[in-house]
């Protein structure tokens, strides 16, 4: 009798583990309401050389705990404004950043703004170019990963877009697939940096 409570016991524990490990197509960080630590979680780290006519930079990503990765970097050549900003499909630059597809899209979902829950995970907003074309960016975001999984970006394209991105908003055709922010003037493949932990 008492190996029967035991057993059902863990079977209820193991039962929630699970069932709280996934959230959002990725696994949660959180677990019962603490953070989720696993050996799973290096502190990696990929960068992105990013070319095109005009625009030019690079990209850093890093792992910050298990539950996020921090973008930073620069780009230059940018018009003043805002620009839109996304991981995409493929790290295919064969046909320069044409053939790096959609928006890496891996949960099938609309576009959107990166703190919506309905997005795509390579949705990462906008940037934003001072008077100078200069755009300065430090971003951290809950739906990328460098981890192995189904949102893992390495290997993958940065791209940034000519206009601003209306984050599923604007009402246009392009809206809930693109945020209709036109052309793409540059991108990079994400690989891994030099200092990727052996």
């Amino acid at each position: 009798m008492n190996a029967l409570i035991i057993l059902t016991f863990l079977l209820s524990v193991l039962s929630v583990a699970l069932s709280q490990r996934f959230l959002y197509g990725r696994e949660s960080p959180y677990l019962n309401g603490q953070l989720y630590r696993t050996q799973m979680y290096k502190p990696l780290k990929a960068v992105a050389v990013v070319s095109g006519k005009t625009v030019n930079g690079v990209i850093n990503f890093e792992q910050i705990g298990y539950d996020r990765v921090r973008v930073t970097g620069k780009l230059v050549g940018l018009a003043k404004g805002p620009h839109g900003f996304h991981v995409h499909q493929f790290g295919d630059l064969t046909n320069s950043c044409v053939s790096a597809g959609g928006h890496f899209n891996p949960h099938n979902r609309e576009h959107g703004s990166p703190d919506d829950f309905n997005r795509h995970v390579g949705d990462l907003g906008n940037i934003f170019a001072d008077d100078s074309g200069e755009a300065v960016i430090d971003i951290q975001d809950y739906y990328l990963t460098l981890n192995s999984g189904p949102n893992s970006i390495v290997g993958r394209a940065v791209v940034v877009h000519e206009n601003v991105d209306d984050l599923g908003r604007g009402g246009h055709e392009q809206s809930k697939t693109t945020g209709n922010a036109g052309g793409r003037l540059a991108c990079g493949i994400i690989g891994w940096a030099s200092d990727k932990p052996k």
